[in-house]
């Protein structure tokens, strides 16, 4: 397995090591940690130097108007900050995990040459940050993890920083949210190639999109036994709810292995906000979800799927499979 994380930041690289730390993925796997120095900042350097540059027209590759600060780095100093900034990622990733780790620097446009890195690298799961975030700390997608998100031919991992307070030494919380579509299921084949260890809590979410008079409904194999879950949810919404409990049990059966506990829930609301708010109830280190089509969304202007409306949402790191 071929894996790319594509960093801005230390922190994007000890959220991947955390994550690529507990799983057992083949042993003949490699690590490629990716650098994107901005073109624009170099452009922009050397035009407040005074040098006339000409400036390369690509709109097509900008999903949104870069800011510039007053004062730029020379070049040099750019791809000096850029190329310790890398090493030092490589460095602490190699510390974490048993996999060759190679670092990769290249100069243009994040989206496009991370994007090109995946073809040519023949990339099986990236992995990239998410850094835009307002004043009351809801991390939110930046430019280039919506790109990446929309147009990578693999999965894709969207990295953010625990919430406060939250141990984030390892991963012991995954929520995975399943509505019964072929990525769904494609996601529970990922998950099963990860080899995620048994300590590892998982629940198995789905949500049935209905508007109810007294708001949302939820029922939890937390909150009672597997037994009762189902004969309530069979007994109160008749075929509707068999339906529900045999696409959660299939999904189960689909990924446990080991000695792992796994539990079941069902919801009834819209889905993208009742996914986005469990994942913050039971503090999930990691949402996984199926990408339903995200692929030339952002091509086409549309952003309302629920699998993107989770990535850009979720409150902790989320792992979008196609």
């Amino acid at each position: 397995m071929n894996i790319l994380c594509a960093v801005d930041h230390i922190t994007d690289a000890k959220i991947a090591a955390k994550m690529l730390s507990v799983c057992s993925i083949p042993q003949d796997s490699r690590v490629y940690i990716l650098h994107v120095l901005d073109e624009e900042l170099i452009v922009e350097s050397e035009r407040q130097d005074g040098k006339q540059i000409e400036r390369k027209q690509r709109p097509e590759l900008r999903t949104r108007p870069i800011v510039f600060p007053a004062h730029i780095p020379s070049r040099a100093e750019l791809e000096a900050q850029a190329k310790s900034l890398l090493e030092d990622a490589a460095e602490h990733l190699r510390t974490k995990i048993p996999y060759p780790v190679e670092p990769v620097f290249r100069t243009g446009v994040p989206g496009a040459e991370i994007l090109q890195a995946i073809d040519e690298l023949n990339i099986h799961l990236v992995m990239v940050g998410a850094h835009k975030h307002t004043q009351q700390e809801i991390f939110m997608l930046s430019s280039v993890s919506d790109w990446i998100l929309t147009e990578a031919p693999c999965p894709v991992g969207v990295l953010r920083p625990p919430a406060q307070g939250h141990d984030n030494s390892t991963l012991k919380e995954l929520l995975i949210a399943v509505d019964g579509s072929a990525d769904a299921w494609a996601a529970m084949e990922f998950i099963k190639q990860l080899g995620l260890p048994s300590h590892i809590h998982l629940t198995i979410f789905h949500v049935i999109k209905q508007h109810l008079p007294d708001g949302p409904l939820r029922f939890s194999t937390r909150e009672i036994s597997r037994e009762d879950f189902i004969n309530t949810i069979e007994q109160t919404f008749g075929p509707r709810g068999k339906e529900a409990i045999t696409l959660l049990e299939k999904a189960a059966a689909t990924v446990q292995e080991g000695e792992g506990h796994i539990d079941l829930e069902l919801a009834f609301g819209q889905e993208a906000e009742e996914i986005i708010q469990r994942a913050k109830t039971i503090q999930a280190d990691l949402l996984i979800v199926g990408s339903r089509g995200l692929t030339g969304l952002r091509r086409a202007g549309l952003m309302g799927s629920v699998s993107n409306r989770v990535a850009r949402h979720a409150p902790c790191s989320v792992l979008v499979v196609r």
